[in-house]
């Protein structure tokens, strides 16, 4: 498997901690967070992280979790993410939703094979992008 090149390695979200004070929803969702990962309100959410994304140029791509139902009753976080990263520049190259059993976990039968497919498949179209 081919190597990435520097300039188009993985962005992580800035360990600074972000306070949100305009932003109810996203204080709820911290609030929420925090008690299901202890310390995960430390980080700043990604909706916060998307905002300081300087993405021009960037490919990327977009998932989330959610229950075996329908999007249109669940919702897509995925759908938001594309959404997000498209407006700040990036080159959305796909987007997935992967299911689980409940809000914690864990991922529904074979949903971890289906999401290792779509890892390889990023792969080779970022390696056929670049070649």
């Amino acid at each position: 498997m081919r190597e990435v090149p520097d300039d188009r390695q993985l962005r992580a979200p800035d360990p600074q901690v972000h306070e949100s004070t305009r932003h109810p929803r996203i204080d709820a969702a911290k609030e929420d967070a925090a008690t299901v990962e202890p310390g995960a309100t430390e980080q700043p959410g990604l909706r916060e992280w998307l905002r300081g994304l300087e993405g021009a140029g960037l490919r990327a791509a977009a998932f989330d979790t959610r229950a075996d139902a329908r999007a249109a009753l669940t919702g897509s976080a995925a759908r938001g993410i594309r959404r997000r990263l498209r407006h700040r520049g990036c080159d959305v190259i796909d987007s997935q939703s992967f299911l689980v059993a409940d809000a914690e976990g864990p991922l529904e039968a074979g949903e971890l094979d289906r999401a290792r497919e779509w890892a390889v498949r990023l792969a080779a179209a970022l390696a056929a992008s670049v070649s």
